[in-house]
């Protein structure tokens, strides 16, 4: 946090760069040229593949400062946080950083609406990622929400705005959640996975005084039902006071 945002910014780029140059590296078969040179290693180490000291270096040293790169994330600098996404890509890509912890942060950059460059990047890689594990995606659905709220405390803490509502794209709608594109796109396949997704959102804001109660749950099966009928999970309200909130129609 001491460093300039300038030395953040380079540093993010030299790892890319090393990450891009490792992997084609590997696509063009030096990697296993130099390793079929080496007397050394077995056979059954060179079936394996496990023996590329650079490439496994590297993700190593990622891999071990992860949070920190998560962190970055939710920089206060544009620049600062798409860079930081491109190396994430690179890390999914390359099956160097853990999915599920991944996936909240992808979501909280569905918030990140004056940065559009940042916000479609974060939408490419979580449908990329509800392709190949739909049930992971869904399951961090909720972490992705308390993630979005702490996102926009930090962008966000000038203007004192908080909120999951933005200007709609489409002719038909004025407003839109900033988790639609998402939530067409690979959470909402089933009734059952819907109401799967919206129990789970709709625990964040249960109260203590009526969960788990009689009331609680025929609260929360009429919201359902009216849940059901939305084009999207989440509807324009009208906020109190000078904080727009996350909510629920």
């Amino acid at each position: 946090d001491q460093s300039h945002p300038q030395v953040q910014h380079e540093a993010l780029r030299c790892w890319c760069e090393i990450l891009m140059s490792e992997e084609k590296r590997l696509e063009s078969g030096e990697a296993k040229k130099k390793m079929e040179k080496n007397q050394e290693i077995s056979l059954s180490k060179k079936i394996s593949g496990d023996q590329d000291s650079d490439a496994s270096l590297v993700g190593s040293v990622l891999n071990q400062h992860s949070t920190r790169l998560f962190q970055l994330t939710s920089s206060v600098h544009p620049k600062i946080r798409l860079v930081t996404l491109d190396l994430i890509g690179i890390l999914l890509r390359q099956g160097l950083i853990n999915p599920m912890e991944t996936v909240p942060f992808l979501l909280a950059l569905q918030g990140d609406v004056d940065v559009p460059a940042v916000r479609n990047l974060a939408l490419n890689l979580l449908i990329m990622e509800g392709d190949k594990r739909p049930d992971m995606l869904r399951q961090r659905v909720r972490a992705g929400v308390r993630q979005a709220f702490t996102f926009q405390r930090i962008i966000n803490k000038e203007k004192n705005v908080i909120t999951a509502i933005v200007d709609s794209e489409s002719e038909n709608r004025d407003v839109e959640c900033i988790f639609s594109a998402i939530y067409k796109r690979s959470l909402s396949t089933s009734k059952v996975q819907k109401q799967g997704l919206f129990r789970s959102l709709l625990s964040l804001f249960a109260s203590a005084g009526i969960e788990g109660s009689e009331d609680g749950d025929t609260c929360t099966n009429e919201v359902l039902n009216s849940l059901q009928k939305l084009h999207s999970p989440i509807s324009k309200v009208k906020p109190k006071g000078k904080k727009p909130c996350f909510s629920k129609q």
